[in-house]
């Protein structure tokens, strides 16, 4: 008999699971070409579901359901961390209605909620990149001969993604272009621009810098928008290069020399290399750096995600359709995707640390004064938490969780928003001015972007 709440008192998690432990998840909606819905397996609750897709009788894909939605946190499945987004297919923008089902792998149930959809037909794939290079796009150099010679010299090109409230770049990113450079990249600087009118410009000033070459573009579409813009501006040149650099500003570095960084990421195996993964959403490389190797490049691929992409200005769909769609592209079309710092060895080292974390915290002045190694605080709390959602599978940011194990393991980068937001409250960011000076990373150019950008941390 299943164990009933008190009147008036709620449902405790492991009531609902236990009532409910037959029902697998449902299929919420479609909206746009995203599948939304969540999943559990059931009786084993504690683990993330796999579910596959099955479109018109044909399996299409499949992902984790393990996204965060405070609804089922509520309801009391998997602590909310059930839901899952998966991409339809471009192929299925046909107008027509399409039959859909989900399944739970494990076992084997078909998910409740919603049996069709229909998509919009998408328009000319090549028409829709073209309208959206002639729009956004201000100004360039990419024909000129000197731009034209250092990619052919080089066969190596770095596409840097910039934005600044001005125009004009900042010290740090005149060090992160020289540094690239020192890697044996032509650079190509793809940069946003924003006007102090309301009016597009009809002339805009090339902009000072030691790249190569240029685009100068409106301010839209992020970095995938910047990215495409730049590599449908040099199109022609693609399948001759040996590599292309996408890399972007949301990170200061690299911190030493990126020569010696460059080697390792040679050592790598795999046609497209990042710094680091994660499984937040999907399995994915993140896309501050993301290195494709000649096979991808001299592939239908690359080209066919270059049309592909939806070009548009709305961030949730840019990194829905750009950092967490590319990565299984890759995959699908039989690509290797790694990383120089993989995500399970960065966790593990972290819950290798933790007992010194603690004794670092109960060592700071504001945390001895409770005596016994008692550390009432909300660092201690914010260890634990996160040592438990990693322990049961539960992905975390590793460039803003793990970023001193990152750096004293020789990354070459850290993320812009961790030094100067510092989101999640990381306790031990106190740390970062001694661990960035010891790289020899002139703190002058964190500090500049600090007061630049307006940030409202200042962790030195």
């Amino acid at each position: 008999m299943t164990e009933q709440a008190s009147p008036g008192q709620p449902d405790s998690p492991m009531r609902s699971i236990a009532r409910n432990r037959s029902i697998v998840g449902f299929i919420d909606s479609c909206e746009g070409d995203i599948l939304t819905g969540w999943a559990q397996i059931p009786y084993i609750p504690m683990l993330p579901a796999m579910i596959d897709v099955l479109i018109d009788g044909a399996p299409v894909g499949s992902c984790k359901a393990n996204v965060f939605r405070p609804d089922l946190r509520d309801k009391g499945i998997r602590d909310g961390f059930a839901g899952f987004q998966f991409r339809i297919p471009s192929k299925f923008r046909d107008g027509r209605t399409h039959q859909i089902a989900v399944t739970e792998r494990l076992s084997k149930r078909q998910l409740a909620g919603i049996a069709q959809f229909k998509l919009e037909r998408a328009p000319d794939a090549e028409t829709r990149g073209q309208v959206f290079l002639s729009s956004v796009n201000l100004a360039t150099n990419v024909d000129s001969a000197s731009f034209v010679d250092a990619v052919k010299d080089r066969r190596k090109l770095a596409v840097y993604c910039a934005f600044t409230p001005g125009n004009d770049l900042y010290a740090f990113h005149h060090r992160a272009i020289e540094s690239l450079r020192s890697g044996g990249f032509a650079i190509l600087l793809g940069q946003s621009y924003t006007a102090d009118t309301d009016e597009k410009p009809t002339a805009v000033e090339p902009p000072k810098s030691n790249a190569d070459g240029f685009v100068v573009k409106d301010n839209l579409g992020y970095d995938f928008g910047t990215w495409l813009s730049c590599l449908l501006a040099v199109r022609e040149h693609l399948p001759h290069l040996d590599e292309i650099l996408l890399i972007n500003d949301s990170v200061f570095g690299p911190l030493t020399d990126f020569t010696k960084f460059s080697e390792r990421v040679a050592s790598v195996e795999g046609d497209v290399i990042g710094v680091c993964d994660s499984y937040e959403h999907n399995f994915h490389l993140q896309s501050f750096f993301l290195l494709f190797r000649r096979r991808v490049l001299e592939s239908e691929f690359f080209d066919g995600f270059i049309d592909d992409y939806p070009y548009n200005n709305d961030k949730e769909r840019v990194i829905r359709e750009g950092e967490l769609a590319l990565t299984p592209a890759l995959r699908v079309a039989g690509f290797r995707c790694s990383a120089v710092f993989p995500y399970e060895h960065l966790a593990r080292a972290w819950l290798e640390r933790l007992p010194n974390y603690i004794s670092e915290l109960e060592a700071l002045p504001e945390n001895s004064s409770f005596g016994n190694g008692a550390v009432k605080s909300a660092e201690l709390e914010y260890l634990v938490n996160l040592a438990r959602h990693l322990r049961r599978g539960d992905p975390v940011n590793p460039t803003h969780y793990f970023w001193d194990i990152m750096l004293e393991d020789g990354c070459p980068f850290v993320k812009r928003e961790l030094l100067l937001k510092n989101p999640t409250a990381h306790p031990f960011l106190y740390k970062a001015r001694e661990l960035l000076a010891s790289t020899g990373y002139p703190m002058d150019l964190i500090r500049d972007a600090a007061r630049r950008y307006g940030t409202a941390k200042i962790f030195f």
